[in-house]
């Protein structure tokens, strides 16, 4: 509901703005929110058929401006998914292990812990130079 009220605000104040009449506007937000079949009911409903074939026309330009702009939000979501992820698993790398367990560091040298290492000091074990 309040994604259908602000595209409403929107369509009204862009459409007074560049003074489009109000069937033209009721039109446009009619066919951002339930594309151009609903938008072409809508006007031939209201005796509108002249708005018939530009709605249907917008409505459908929408759908392909839409999804090209979400695969480019949902490429660069991901990537920045796949940031975080490394970022998490640089820290996860750095976390104190029990004594004796053998891991990984990020050159793929094979690191232990020493027995006597406390989680508070596992960073500084593991970047010594006896590892």
């Amino acid at each position: 509901m309040i994604i259908v009220l602000v595209n409403m605000l929107f369509c009204f104040l862009g459409g007074k703005l560049l003074r489009f009449d109000l069937e033209e506007i009721i039109l446009a937000s009619n066919a951002n929110i339930g594309g151009p079949t609903t938008a072409a009911g809508m006007a031939i409903s209201q005796g509108w058929v002249k708005l018939i074939g530009p709605c249907m026309l917008v409505g459908t330009f929408g759908y392909v401006i839409g999804t090209w702009l979400g695969i480019l939000v949902g490429s660069l979501a991901r990537r920045l998914t796949a940031e975080r992820k490394r970022r998490c698993f640089r820290i996860i790398r750095r976390v104190s292990f029990p004594s004796g367990k053998r891991f990984r560091t990020s050159s793929l040298k094979s690191a232990t812990i020493p027995a006597s290492t406390s989680s508070a000091n596992a960073l500084t074990a593991m970047n010594s130079p006896s590892h």
